[in-house]
């Protein structure tokens, strides 16, 4: 039983030492494996920016891309030379796909197609039964017409025999009747008209009263609705005028507050800046920049400038810019002016590496700073009041 613990105890501290190795590992490659940039940059006279940058890590392990050609940058990602893309496509590939459609369909087109059937089916057998409903609805409604018709020629008859029996003929019959309809005709019409024209005038007063009427109220509401908004804006300029001297006062009582505070904070920051720790802490951390930008600037770097602008007072102010770092590329870079016209035409190449173990030894640096550590310690105080 011992011989057992004692042997995953074993197994267990190899994964231990094994996990720290691998930890270490990382850390120790950080710090002292380089990232190293490259670039170079083109521009002929009349023609568009042409530039490229690369940042790689740990022989291309990672490797980060950045080309400019005109104002259209393009950036690319690359692990062990493959994109961020590739790596995409293939992680998607072992996800599952999603069942497809088509089979969907064809289910659910069964499902309704066992429906259709189904209802089909049903409606048929309502169809028979309504078929057989309505012959005998038939049959019922043609022998109640025919015994109405029956009854019907019987009075006929006898209206024709009284008239004969009074010795008018058919043909004076008819047209008795007609002329008393077209008289009843008439009579309708013309009562009907009269009525329509009297409901016309009728109608029509009363429209023009309405009309005249809501006329004058929406312009009296107009009117109201005006004077009220007159009298609302008349009341806030009032009421402006009477607070103005308070408004007045109380402008100037907080400009005086604020310049007081104002005033304050500035002597107080002059009283900070003017101590010494603050002084010995700005130059002690402008000499760490300076050793920074020493160490990130390019290790190699050729190429030619040439520049020159409309005034030449402008082309010898630059000059007198760039001189002081003439020693930094008197050897790789050649630099013309151009004191006669305008012009920028330029090809740079350059190359150079960043430690991560000399950024940390300079943080440190920073960090432990006595001077410094009393600036940040004034500052953070200066903050929580």
């Amino acid at each position: 039983m011992l011989m057992i613990i004692l042997g995953i105890l074993k197994v267990i501290g190899i994964l231990f030492l094994i996990l720290l190795g691998i930890i270490l590992l990382l850390i120790f490659l950080v710090l002292f494996c380089p990232v190293r940039y490259a670039g170079a940059a083109e521009k002929a006279e009349g023609q568009q920016l042409r530039a490229s940058g690369d940042i790689t890590w740990l022989l291309h392990l990672l490797h980060f891309r950045v080309t400019v050609e005109g104002t259209q940058p393009e950036v690319s990602v690359r692990v062990l030379g493959v994109s961020l893309e590739g790596f995409r496509r293939f992680v998607s590939s072992f996800r599952r796909k999603p069942k497809s459609a088509k089979t969907n369909t064809d289910k659910s087109a069964g499902k309704n197609n066992e429906k259709v059937n189904r209802t089909s089916s049903a409606k048929g057998e309502i169809t028979a039964d309504g078929n057989t409903n309505t012959v005998q609805n038939k049959t019922e409604i043609s022998m109640d017409s025919k015994e109405c018709s029956a009854v019907n020629e019987e009075t006929i008859y006898a209206d024709d025999e009284n008239c004969f029996a009074n010795g008018e003929t058919l043909a004076d019959i008819s047209k008795k009747t007609d002329e008393s309809d077209k008289k009843d005709f008439s009579d309708k019409t013309e009562k009907t008209i009269k009525d329509k024209e009297n409901t016309d005038k009728n109608s029509t007063s009363q429209n023009k009263k309405a009309s005249v009427f809501d006329k004058l109220y929406s312009t009296a509401g107009k009117i109201i609705k005006q004077i009220i908004s007159v009298g609302r804006k008349i009341l806030g300029i009032l009421k402006k005028i009477f607070h103005l001297p308070e408004r007045i006062v109380k402008g100037i009582n907080k400009g005086i507050s604020q310049g007081k505070a104002v005033a304050k904070n500035a002597a107080d920051l002059k009283a900070f800046v003017s101590t010494q720790e603050f002084k010995e802490a700005m130059v002690f951390g402008l000499g760490r920049m300076m050793r920074f930008l020493h160490h990130l600037r390019p290790k190699k770097l050729t190429g030619d400038v040439e520049f020159g602008f409309s005034d030449p007072a402008d082309t010898g102010m630059a000059l007198a810019v760039i001189a002081p770092f003439f020693p930094y590329y008197a050897d790789h870079l050649q630099v013309v002016p151009d004191f006669q016209e305008k012009k920028l035409s330029f090809s740079l190449k350059f190359k150079g590496r960043i430690y991560g173990c000399m950024l940390l030894y300079l943080a440190v640096q920073i960090l432990l700073d006595r001077n410094i550590r009393i600036v940040i310690g004034k500052i953070r105080k200066r903050r929580s009041e």
